[in-house]
């Protein structure tokens, strides 16, 4: 079946469903919710990036460099804040922090030092590449109970995302005379940062346990793109990911 066909399956079974759904369960009290949960967000994407550098010994040619970063699920904090407008439409903001380090594997072309144009293939992987990514959720919510004590809401909207990671720089060597061959020695981070806006939506399965208080479950699909300023150089990453989180529900 295919993505399209699937899409469409789900949203008809999402509309079976509310359809089915009686509107005279039991409100939350009060108009407003605040949201705190923990969970986990999926490996970042994939980034493969090509720079050159110089190296002090190298000054008539550049080196350059080919990186391939990877990453893994890592820990995802989220917090929010809704108002009602009216029985099933609401509006919030949530923010997200995801915290994380991956690897990246490394393969440059080293100039040599004393004939032009002959350049040394050498490579290897650098590790603790530190990746720290805040999502700041605006959302319109559409809130539909499932019986007394279930809430379903759904919710979307724009992102804006707050990125700092640590990229590769530059590549160190070893090497020796006469200058034919180099072996990696390791790779120079340097911290990135910059902004990026995107999109979301989710959701958030509720369990009331009293009037003024819930426990939820929520999925959600945050994605965009930032421009990070290194250095030496802007690098443009995606950012984002499936975020899965539960916790407490508070309304007032």
């Amino acid at each position: 079946m295919s993505g399209a066909a699937i899409r469409a399956s789900l949203t008809t079974c999402v509309v079976v469903v509310l359809s089915a759904v009686p509107a005279t369960a039991q409100q939350p009290a009060g108009r407003f919710t605040l949201s705190f949960g923990a969970g986990v967000q999926a490996a970042l994407p994939a980034l493969n990036e090509r720079f050159e550098f110089l190296r002090p010994v190298d000054q008539a040619e550049n080196a350059t460099a080919d990186v391939s970063y990877a990453g893994k699920a890592a820990l995802l904090i989220d917090g929010g804040f809704a108002l009602r407008l009216k029985k099933d439409i609401g509006v919030g903001l949530s923010i997200s922090r995801y915290q994380g380090n991956g690897s990246a594997d490394v393969t440059a072309l080293i100039p040599h030092p004393f004939e032009f144009n002959r350049l040394r293939e050498i490579s290897g992987a650098a590790s603790g590449l530190d990746h720290t990514e805040l999502g700041y959720h605006v959302q319109v919510q559409y809130s539909r109970p499932l019986g007394n004590r279930v809430r379903l809401v759904l919710a979307a909207g724009p992102t804006l995302f707050d990125v700092k990671r640590q990229i590769v720089e530059s590549v160190e060597v070893d090497e020796s005379y006469p200058f034919d061959t180099a072996t990696f020695r390791g790779a120079r981070n340097s911290a990135a940062k910059g902004r990026g806006i995107g999109f979301n939506a989710g959701v958030d399965l509720v369990w009331t346990i009293t009037r003024s208080a819930g426990l939820g479950a929520l999925v959600r699909y945050a994605r965009g793109t930032a421009d990070l300023d290194a250095p030496s150089r802007t690098v443009t990453i995606d950012v984002g990911g499936v975020q899965a989180s539960g916790g407490l529900r508070l309304y007032f």
